[in-house]
């Protein structure tokens, strides 16, 4: 236990002990000064829109602001990977149907079972 903590201690004990010593008029007075020292308390009020799940929302962002722009970068490099595959993946299909309408043989010579085996007669 600390200074403090022992100075209030007696501070509590001294009140206790002279607390029936008061004459009436000096509880009356301290009754009458505890009533106009709570009617002047300003009321507390909070609106709602300082709580809840936005406001929670705010805090953690603030609080947590390197984490969430970690994730926003990893999000943007995401979908900027997926946008990428996407677009690339159609330029090759398209190159793929364009080598298939541009040979020299017909789309269904592919199709056919045996083309294989004789592509790989003739490129004996």
């Amino acid at each position: 236990m600390n200074q403090q903590e022992s100075t209030v201690k007696l501070v509590v004990q001294a009140l206790d002990a002279s607390v029936e010593d008061l004459d009436e008029d000096v509880i009356r007075r301290l009754a009458v000064a505890r009533e106009r020292a709570v009617s002047a308390m300003q009321p507390q009020w909070q609106t709602a829109g300082h709580t809840g799940v936005f406001h929670n929302l705010g805090n953690y962002v603030v609080h947590h602001r390197l984490m969430t722009s970690a994730a926003l970068l990893l999000g943007a490099l995401v979908l900027g990977f997926i946008v990428t595959q996407h677009v690339i993946g159609q330029h090759q299909l398209e190159q793929g149907d364009a080598f298939l309408l541009g040979s020299e043989l017909p789309p269904e010579a592919y199709l056919d079972k045996g083309f294989d085996t004789w592509l790989q007669q003739n490129a004996r």
